[in-house]
This record gives structure tokens, C-alpha cells and sequence, in this order.
């Protein structure tokens, strides 16, 4: 008589995505969001349990639970934990899976500050039945609670929302084969640029006089996750303001442009963006 021998395999996986955003069309600061984080059981284990670490980046904000929306997670300040499971009947069987969702608000930063937008998931922890704790075991992707360690996982690429990866690619990198299956993030583009003006330098004039020249600073930022290649700024020229002819590295990339009269009779209206500009009256 033979008895088959079995190999038991542990092996979890996640998928995140962005389930929905709640009827906004255009999403605006301060709409909520909604995230699926699907789970897989792609071993010969059944898992009674398991631990999901969702990071909350500069940008988001956790919605207290309320009703439906994040009963079960805990926040840690700027990270929520989920424990999967707790009846047998929430045992992960061999082919298995489940979705766990995560509620988040969009949010604006200060000028000058970053947001990633981008919001990460993982398994931190998985048991098997009997409470015994099999982290160590997963096959292709040891599980903790260390996001910087994931292999793969650029947000956008093939290696986004991979699950079958082995884990052996350099954390950031887009091939699916070599993603972290047990770790997945999901990235909302935003699209949010700024600027400040200031008056940079009166070009040792200690005292302005009319004729003197002073360099404003045009400070851009990009608060949002999408990177930008290129921007154009505009910058009004108020009588009392003349251009400095571009010289040497003055007003280099300027243009100057004339628009019609915005009223009849009202004067001209200049638009441009500049550095350098003279004071022929010292308006504030």
C-alpha cells in the first residue's frame, strides 16, 4: 500500500486596488476613498488567520470607522492593522480568497511638503489552524511588517497587483515576476501645483529709488504624485513696473507679451513671468 506524500506549503498574497471613490467624479481634498485589499491563499495550508499592515502616507487621512467603513482595522499612527479572521468558518483554504476594505481620505499638504499618494499594503503575520504562526514559512516571501523591503512593487507598473512573484527583485522595481506577492501598493493620481512669490533681492539698494531693479523669487512645488515635466507661469506686470531686457542670465526664458485692452480705454494689460523687474515707484 502507498501513501502519497504531501508537501505543505505556505504561501499568501495580496492584491490592492482602489475600489471606489464614493460617486466623486473629479475627486477633490477631503473626498474619501475606498481601497480593496484582495488576499490569497496560494499554498497547501489552510490559514485560520492573518495580519494586514496598511501605511497611511502624508496626503491621507483615516476615516474613523463608522457603520461598515474600517470596522476592524486599528490605527497606529500612521499605520492601520487588520486581523483577518477569527471563526473557522473565515478559514482561508488552499485556492482561496477574500477582500478586506480600507476607507482613507484625500488630503492637501503644505507648500514645500511631499505626498506620495500612494498607500501600501501587506501581510505582516499569517497562522495556520490552531493559532500556529507561520510567517517564516511562506515560500517565495518571508512576511513582516517592514514596507521598505518589498521586492518589486512600482506603483503602476506590471509588478502592480502582481501574485505570483518571488519576491527576489529590488524593492521599487516593475517586474512581475520578481514583485513581493504579499505586498502591494495603490497609487491616486493627483495633479497639484503651487507657488510662492517673494521679493528675493533689491540688488543692494538699501533705499529704492525710481530706476533701481529688484529680483522677485517664483518658488514652484509639486504637492501632488504625478510628476510634472513642464508648467508655464504667468506673471502680471501693474503699471508702475517696467521688464528688464533679458541679459546674461536676467530674465533668460521670459516673454513678454502684449494683450488688448482688457475695457476700452482701461490701458493694456501685460502678462508674463519674471525675475528681474524695475521700480519706477515703489508700490507695495
Amino acid at each position: 500500500m502507498q501513501i502519497p506524500a504531501q508537501i505543505t506549503i505556505v504561501d499568501v498574497a495580496m492584491r490592492k486596488t482602489i475600489a471606489d471613490t464614493l460617486g466623486n467624479a473629479v475627486l477633490e481634498y477631503g473626498d474619501t476613498i475606498k481601497f480593496a485589499i484582495k488576499i490569497f491563499n496560494q499554498g497547501s495550508l489552510p490559514i485560520d488567520s492573518l495580519v494586514i499592515n496598511d501605511s497611511i502616507p502624508n496626503g491621507y487621512t483615516f476615516v474613523t470607522p463608522s457603520g461598515a467603513i474600517n470596522q476592524g482595522w486599528v490605527l497606529n499612527v500612521n499605520e492601520a492593522n487588520y486581523t483577518w479572521g477569527r471563526t473557522p468558518m473565515d478559514t482561508l483554504e488552499s485556492g482561496d480568497s477574500a477582500i478586506v476594505c480600507i476607507w482613507l481620505q484625500v488630503n492637501s499638504v503644505a507648500a514645500g511638503m511631499s505626498a506620495d499618494y500612494t498607500n501600501r499594503a501587506e501581510i505582516s503575520k499569517a497562522y495556520g489552524l490552531g493559532g500556529v504562526d507561520v510567517s517564516s514559512q511562506d515560500i517565495d516571501s518571508p512576511l513582516n511588517d517592514n514596507y521598505g523591503d518589498n521586492g518589486g512593487g512600482n506603483p503602476g507598473s506590471p509588478a502592480d497587483d502582481a501574485v505570483t512573484g518571488n519576491g527576489t527583485g529590488a524593492p521599487g522595481t516593475s517586474v512581475p515576476g520578481t514583485d513581493q506577492d504579499n505586498a502591494d501598493p495603490a497609487q491616486l493620481n493627483i495633479v497639484d501645483v503651487a507657488l510662492r512669490k517673494t521679493v528675493a533681492d533689491t540688488l543692494g539698494n538699501a533705499v529704492l529709488e525710481y530706476g533701481d531693479t529688484i529680483k522677485f523669487a517664483i518658488k514652484v512645488f509639486n504637492q501632488g504624485s504625478v510628476s510634472i515635466d513642464s508648467l508655464v507661469i504667468n506673471d502680471t506686470i501693474p503699471n508702475g513696473y517696467t521688464f528688464v531686457t533679458p541679459s546674461g542670465a536676467i530674465n533668460q526664458g521670459w516673454v513678454l507679451v502684449a494683450m488688448k485692452p482688457i475695457i476700452p480705454g482701461a490701458g493694456r494689460r501685460w502678462i508674463l513671468c519674471c525675475q528681474e523687474t524695475v521700480l519706477p515707484c515703489a508700490y507695495g
